[in-house]
């Protein structure tokens, strides 16, 4: 996909999906049916992918957190389960991916302010990803601090000038 060889990143992923039904797959097809203009298909991939992730948590639910709320951040209609998910990952792995994580439900949530609390923690770590910074950015953005987002999103570029 990064290289934009999207029909060999299609069969790829369908051939990833038919063997091992993974989920993170799922989403990957429905991102790619949503840009191509796809809808339909691509709510079928998300509700797809929304139950196998469904089964994976029942049956192992702590290890599921953090692959799960990826889809659950971009595809859920549930902010206060996400939410709930996003704080149970994080009491077990207090990690900076764990808290961006968070910070995006929160924000996905329109709690905003703890958003902002939680990636500033992350800030405040010697941690440094584009994603951090993006984050960081639409965080900002979405509290009203444009100079703050303006800064985050130029240090994210700064890592990886492809970033949108």
């Amino acid at each position: 996909m990064l290289t934009g060889k999207v029909d060999d990143a299609k069969k790829l992923y369908l051939d990833i999906i038919a063997r091992t039904n993974n989920p993170e797959f799922m989403d990957a097809m429905a991102g790619i049916m949503r840009e191509a203009g796809n809808q339909p298909e691509a709510d079928a991939y998300v509700s797809k992918a929304r139950e196998r992730y469904e089964d994976l948590m029942a049956m192992y639910p702590e290890a599921s957190y953090g692959h799960a709320l990826g889809h659950f951040i971009e595809f859920g209609d549930d902010p206060k389960f996400t939410i709930d998910m996003a704080e149970k990952n994080h009491a077990l792995r207090p990690n900076a991916d764990a808290k961006i994580l968070l910070a995006q439900a929160y924000l996905k949530g329109d709690r905003g302010k703890d958003a902002q609390r939680v990636i500033e923690e992350t800030l405040a770590t010697p941690w440094r990803t584009a994603d951090l910074h993006a984050v960081a950015a639409e965080i900002y953005r979405a509290v009203g601090d444009t100079a703050s987002a303006d800064t985050q999103i130029a240090a994210a570029k700064a890592i990886n000038p492809k970033l949108e």
